[in-house]
């Protein structure tokens, strides 16, 4: 998995302060540098990560990181941090959008789904679930009246998954006839998971 998450790091700032030396007291001669850490999920930014924050002495080379800074150092700090670059967020807003996007095309086929349901045309195909783990394929063969004819595809599946490559295969030769009201009632119970009107 460290492969494919990687933490990798940025230099944001790297700025003489004015302050006095902690260690030697000298004006002027302290430089804060600080990297702005990154998590990236395969080569691609996620998020923000954490910084990490040093100053050094330039004239007696004491080195301070974050949590040994004086109120000068920590003021400095604060004076000169920024917050993290936009495109450090780039793999997590992805993410957002697609599962934005999942949710709106799961409502429009739902919506979809609810008009097919009351207007079964010859043609369309119900995936639906039998029982526990076995799913298959029903095909309106004919619509007459108020009577909906199906048949029922010669192959079942045990997960959900399985309707792909179910569509291309054969079905059973025997047409079975239910009320229009029929598919409704299955489509709210369950019954039905999906339709297709192609």
């Amino acid at each position: 998995m460290t492969l494919f998450v990687q933490i990798n790091k940025r230099l944001v700032a790297d700025s003489i302060i004015n302050i006095h030396c902690p260690n030697c007291n000298t004006a002027g001669v302290v430089q804060m540098v600080i990297y702005q850490k990154y998590a990236n999920v395969f080569f691609v930014p996620w998020m923000p990560a954490g910084k990490d924050v040093l100053a050094k002495c330039n004239n007696c080379s004491a080195v301070f990181i974050k949590k040994q800074f004086n109120d000068g150092l920590k003021q400095s700090y604060k004076d000169i941090k920024k917050g993290a670059a936009w495109w450090m967020y780039s793999g997590l807003t992805f993410a957002l959008l697609l599962i934005v996007f999942a949710v709106y095309m799961g409502i429009q086929g739902e919506k979809e789904n609810e008009i097919l349901v009351l207007a079964p045309e010859q043609g369309h195909v119900y995936d639906v679930k039998l029982e526990d783990k076995v799913f298959t394929l029903l095909k309106v063969t004919a619509v007459k009246g108020d009577s909906v004819y199906l048949v029922q595809n010669q192959y079942a599946s045990d997960d959900y998954s399985g309707f792909n490559g179910m569509r291309d295969k054969p079905y059973s030769s025997d047409v079975h006839a239910v009320p229009k009201k029929q598919i409704k009632d299955w489509y709210d119970s369950g019954f039905i998971r999906n339709i297709h009107a192609d």
